[in-house]
């Protein structure tokens, strides 16, 4: 029979394990930074997150009080410079 420290050495391995297999992901940020990062209001941004090629959220929380949206901010830049480019032609 297993003693206590072999139990709980063995369940630190296999969390380790776990922990090692998870790729590294860059900082992510919410909705309300994008929007001010951008220099936009939350609600125009919005509106134009309805067309079909707008980054797609990569993470969403909720809880009983609110709920967030995270995204990529180098796929948000270069969504935006489209967009900018797009309306400029």
């Amino acid at each position: 029979m297993a003693t206590r420290y072999e139990f709980f050495r063995e369940a630190q391995d296999r969390a380790q394990r776990r922990k090692n297999k998870v790729p590294y992901r860059k900082p992510l940020k919410t909705f309300a930074e994008i929007a001010e990062m951008l220099g936009v209001s939350e609600a125009s941004l919005k509106g134009l997150l309805r067309y079909p090629f707008s980054p797609k959220p990569i993470l969403k929380t909720k809880n009983m009080t609110n709920s967030l949206n995270y995204y990529d901010e180098d796929e948000f830049k270069t969504w935006w410079s489209n967009l900018s480019k797009e309306k400029n032609t």
